[in-house]
């Protein structure tokens, strides 16, 4: 049994399973027999997408499947991580002092953590992630404020909701006390999003929290456009997690989409020396908020903000030519 969200690594030995046509858990193995079995009754049929779990029924994420992973996901999660715990402490602290409540918005879920296996990678190789979503339950979960807190988790993927839905109800079953109300929704986060803020927060409040956008092709202009124009946001962070290479190979103006946000400040975190360039950048309406700079975040019109930008907005060929 798991206890919470801390998944340790099952027995590289034990069996692997996959969800029958029934949605029921049984034998990988099994499950693959059937289908070649039914391949050769009906040739040329498109079978459903193999979903495949290991002996804790946590999703196996392999190369190209929807969910993004590269060697520097865990990193990113772990920032989180400590992201999550700063904000629900000075969050919480914020709705008390002045009665209101927080939220959190993930409008980009996926399956809520799950159990990577790499390129040319196998079941000896395999690490777990833990997602933004079980990120901020494990913060939330150990703060202990959980009254004040309205979760939503937004993604397109009905079997990354169902996922994620399963992770919540196994802590829920063992330790119901250190979870909210949580949301789990299917579709697109451009009309739900703004439209579960709207159910849940009047247009007067003014809650506290974090709205995370982590999406695999980047900034959404249409989804921060619709968030940004919500009086009810003024006073939630925007934290995005930008795979900054992808935009520049599009073309695409970072702080162009940023200005949709609506937000007056701007910090950038440290800059994964990945692939992609990835970065947490954060959006806020605090003109003073020393938590993030303790967490290696600088502002954006400081010094090493503005060298920071110039790296993941601009190729190296640029920068020698600006130098030059």
């Amino acid at each position: 049994m798991i206890v919470t969200f801390e998944h340790a690594s099952p027995d590289p030995d034990s069996s692997d399973y996959a969800l029958d046509e029934a949605c029921k858990f049984i034998a990988a193995d099994d499950e693959l027999r059937r289908r070649a079995l039914e391949r050769k009754r009906r040739p040329g049929l498109k079978q459903s997408h193999f979903d495949l779990y290991d002996a804790y029924r946590w999703p196996i994420v392999r190369e190209g499947d929807l969910v993004g992973c590269s060697d520097g996901t865990e990193a990113k999660c772990e920032q989180a991580l400590g992201l999550f715990r700063q904000r629900v402490s000075i969050c919480g602290h914020m709705a008390n002092k002045w009665g209101q409540r927080c939220l959190l918005l993930d409008t980009n879920c996926g399956p809520g953590g799950y159990v990577w296996e790499s390129e040319f990678g196998n079941r000896h190789s395999r690490s777990l992630i833990r997602g933004t979503p079980l990120q901020f339950l494990r913060a939330l979960a150990a703060n202990g404020r959980i009254d004040t807190w309205s979760v939503a988790f937004m993604d397109i993927q009905q079997r990354h909701c169902d996922d994620l839905q399963r992770r919540i109800e196994e802590c829920r079953r063992i330790r119901p006390e250190r979870l909210p109300e949580i949301e789990v929704s299917c579709g697109d986060s451009v009309v739900l999003g703004p439209a579960w803020v709207r159910e849940h927060f009047k247009s007067s409040e003014r809650p506290y929290g974090l709205v995370v956008h982590d999406a695999n092709n980047g900034l959404d202009p249409v989804l921060l456009g619709e968030l940004g124009t919500l009086h009810q946001l003024e006073h939630v962070d925007f934290a995005m997690y930008v795979p900054a290479a992808k935009h520049k190979w599009h073309r695409q103006d970072i702080s162009e989409r940023l200005q949709f946000c609506n937000k007056s400040v701007w910090l950038i975190g440290p800059i994964l020396r990945d692939h992609w360039q990835h970065a947490w950048l954060v959006g806020s309406n605090w003109p003073k908020d020393p938590g993030y700079l303790k967490l290696g975040f600088v502002r954006w019109d400081s010094a090493e903000g503005q060298q920071r930008w110039q790296t993941i907005t601009t190729t190296y060929a640029q920068r020698r030519q600006t130098a030059a």
